[in-house]
């Protein structure tokens, strides 16, 4: 009996073992690539709502100004009829 089969069918095994871990491998770098492109789909999602948010306060701070600019020229010109009346 010649030993060499059993040779040569060690390369092939170590090969094949090889092929079955980078295989494993492969399929858990597209689970990890799945999952970062959902945590990224979420954070796209709070950014949208994030900003979405800040123009809501953007609107209300400029209502609140222009209030406050209407408030203010209306008393200022009161205080200055007050003032001309008392003079």
């Amino acid at each position: 009996m010649c030993p060499l089969p059993a040779l040569r069918s060690q390369p092939l095994q170590a090969q094949q073992r090889r092929i079955l871990q980078l295989e494993g491998e492969v399929e858990a770098l597209r689970v990890e690539a799945a999952l970062q492109q959902d945590a990224n789909a979420a954070a796209r999602g709070a950014t949208r709502a994030a900003e979405a948010r800040v123009q809501e306060l953007q609107q209300e701070l400029d209502n609140n100004a222009g209030e406050a600019c209407l408030t203010a020229s209306v008393c200022g010109l009161g205080l200055m009829a007050w003032d001309l009346h008392d003079a």
